[in-house]
């Protein structure tokens, strides 16, 4: 059960951001928790509700297509339900923070929420006062802590070097995908080691692994994360807004899932016809993983009721 002074100061933290958003101009919205319609993306699972409805995973559908209508910048902040094992940093429901910014790309949305989070640590005493970001490319992280690059023939390499799978299954790499390949190693040799002090941001995704996001070259997309002492906390995207583009990047993602074999989920009509989307660029945050580094917790227990009420 958290304790009362962290619930209390959670409360002030959400109201906090909403300020910051409503001084910028944002207009916050609800959508719907419930659609008939979810996310293709393979690495994310949906709850499915009365078998044609589905809770969200993000607003992020919803937010564009107003987006599209109103041509507003927007945030919402609402609970999202996502499958997955409990640890200390994810729970099946959870508090996201989701905004886009009309006319901006990947780099200005980075130094927006360096300023959300200057913003949030000046006003509570009991931040840190003197936060200071890291951005870095994805490359750089490789050669950093792997001393190469990630091409597929490295990442080969890397697993048999380091045994990240059992030796009989070497030849198999061979036919493995490249995001199973690049996540077998960020997940076992980076991640673990991106304990950073302070707010790192990684840029320049492969374009194997864009999500949502426009590439930025022949090799790169424009996602990018935040993590902050050992958490991921955001996910970021210089949008695509091309519908050309954004289908195809769905078509790629039901054959991923076909090859899980998880189901093919409906996309919203409403959401293909917002297309073209306007420029802009969009972020989704944890708030309680957020809330968690700013306070030193260790897990989200610490401020969430959502495996109290049973």
């Amino acid at each position: 059960m958290p304790d009362i002074e962290e619930v209390e100061l959670f409360s002030e933290f959400l109201y906090q951001i909403r300020t910051f958003f409503r001084e910028k101009n944002f207009l916050e919205v609800e959508t719907p928790l419930l659609n008939p319609y979810t996310t293709p993306e393979p690495y994310i699972d949906s709850f499915s509700v009365e078998k044609e409805f589905y809770l969200i995973t993000s607003p992020e559908f919803n937010l564009k297509i107003f987006l599209s209508l109103y041509k507003r910048n927007v945030f919402q902040i609402c609970h999202v339900f996502r499958k997955g094992d409990k640890s200390p940093i994810h729970k099946n429901e959870f508090l996201m923070l989701e905004w886009y910014h009309l006319g901006f790309d990947e780099r200005d949305l980075i130094l927006e929420i360096i300023e959300l989070l200057k913003y949030i640590s000046q006003t509570f005493s009991v931040f840190d006062q003197n936060l200071v970001f890291s951005v870095k490319s994805c490359k750089e992280i490789f050669y950093e802590y792997l001393q190469t690059d990630y091409t597929r023939e490295n990442l080969i390499e890397i697993i048999q070097a380091n045994q990240l799978v059992e030796r009989k299954n070497f030849k198999d790499l061979h036919n493995e995908t490249y995001d199973n390949l690049f996540y077998i190693v960020f997940l076992n040799l980076i991640e673990p080691k991106l304990y950073t002090s302070e707010p790192l941001f990684i840029t320049n995704y492969p374009k194997e692994l864009r999500g949502y996001s426009k590439l930025k070259n022949q090799t790169e997309s424009t996602r990018f994360e935040l993590y902050w002492k050992g958490i991921e906390i955001a996910n970021g995207y210089n949008e695509i807004t091309n519908l050309e583009e954004q289908y195809r990047e769905f078509q790629s993602q039901f054959q991923r899932r076909l090859e899980f074999n998880k189901p093919i989920y409906p996309i919203s009509k409403t959401f293909l016809e917002s297309f073209p989307l306007p420029e802009c660029s969009g972020v989704a945050i944890g708030l309680e993983r957020l809330f968690m580094a700013f306070r030193n917790l260790k897990s989200i227990s610490e401020i969430s009721f959502c495996d109290v009420w049973k």
